[in-house]
């Protein structure tokens, strides 16, 4: 069922799934760099840079995957 009111947006994307967008962004973009300074926080000083790249790298790792085949697998070819 769509709501006409929200025929500016694409048939195959409704509110309820742009939300699901929108929110899933907010909570990886608040992790970045929660992870970067939990990492960089529990190594020694010296290794401290290494360990916030090393966050970002699996966070963007994370992000191909999602582009990949996690978008797929959440909201299907309908």
């Amino acid at each position: 069922m769509t709501d006409p009111s929200y025929a500016w947006l694409p048939s195959n994307l409704q509110p309820d799934e742009a939300w699901q967008l929108t929110a899933a962004t907010m909570v990886g973009l608040q992790s970045i760099p929660g992870l970067v300074i939990l990492y960089g926080s529990i190594v020694k000083k010296k290794w401290a840079v290494n360990s916030a790249f090393m966050a970002l790298y699996a966070f963007a790792a994370v992000l191909v995957c999602w582009v990949g085949w996690g978008y797929q697998m959440s909201f299907g070819t309908t």
